[in-house]
């Protein structure tokens, strides 16, 4: 008679496998028996014993996470790769910061592939690579999404003056046929 001794089967579930520097927060879940005992590692040279684990990285990059299952007569694990993107970085870049009134003046951002821009800190609209719109005076800023959705302020918020369109205007004394008008 041979004895065949239970296999375990460690898996685990995670949020998400992507996400951004600044708020990472993964959270793993286990799919295996509770009596087991278990063991991450979440390859930033951290780890946990415990049943489910939250990890938050410091670092960008790719990271190989482990869980080991043991059992008094077995040992199993299950590795799953998930990546921490950094955030944009970019400028926004402007001609001048002047607004001449009923002119469109564009504002552009780099850094990303879509901005949410901000007058007087309130959102104003977003954008693409094509630029924003300024049509009144005030601080622009602007918060760059790159293509993981991760997101940063531009490092370079700009106050936008307005120079008020000049009203041409004229009068005259007399209109008379032969006679000098002043």
């Amino acid at each position: 008679i041979i004895d065949v001794a239970p296999q375990l089967f460690s898996s685990f579930n995670l949020n998400a496998a992507e996400q951004c520097i600044d708020n990472n927060n993964f959270q793993f879940s286990q799919l295996n028996a509770t009596s087991n005992q278990y063991e991450w590692k979440f390859g930033d040279g951290n780890g946990a014993k415990t049943y489910n684990a939250n990890h938050r990285y410091g670092n960008s990059g790719n990271y190989s996470v482990t869980l080991i299952a043991r059992s008094s007569n077995c040992i199993d694990s299950t590795t799953k790769e998930i990546i921490v993107h950094n955030i944009p970085v970019g400028d926004i870049v402007t001609p001048s910061t002047n607004i001449c009134e009923g002119l469109p003046f564009i504002l552009k951002a780099s850094g990303g592939i879509n901005y949410n821009w901000f007058r007087d800190g309130q959102f104003a609209g977003n954008s693409g690579s094509s630029g924003f719109n300024a049509t009144q005076p005030g601080k622009y800023s602007a918060e760059i999404i790159d293509q993981n959705g991760c997101k940063n302020a531009a490092k370079n918020p700009v106050l936008l003056t307005m120079t008020k369109k000049p009203v041409v205007d004229f009068s005259f004394d007399k209109y008379c046929i032969d006679l000098p008008t002043t």
